[in-house]
């Protein structure tokens, strides 16, 4: 699990390859049905579950991935 998905830490490169960068904050899952409860990473880009200081899964990753391809639709930020 990465724990800090944001558009600083995509990269793309010319060949139109995305990578991500900075797994400093990140953490090896034992199994799909663990879960985390850090409030680490970027405040904007969080999951509820994690603002609200719950316990959270790989799939709070999707929620901030989903927040950017919408900032990319739109043009702004989703909470603006």
């Amino acid at each position: 699990m990465h724990r800090d998905i944001k558009p600083e830490n995509i990269l793309i490169n010319k060949k139109g390859e995305i990578k991500l960068t900075d797994f400093g904050i990140s953490r090896n899952l034992e199994n799909t049905d663990f879960l985390c409860n850090t409030f680490v990473g970027t405040i904007n880009y969080m999951s509820l579950e994690r603002l609200e200081v719950k316990k959270y899964d790989h799939l709070s990753d999707i929620w901030s991935l989903g927040l950017i391809i919408i900032e990319l639709i739109t043009g702004k930020f989703y909470y603006k």
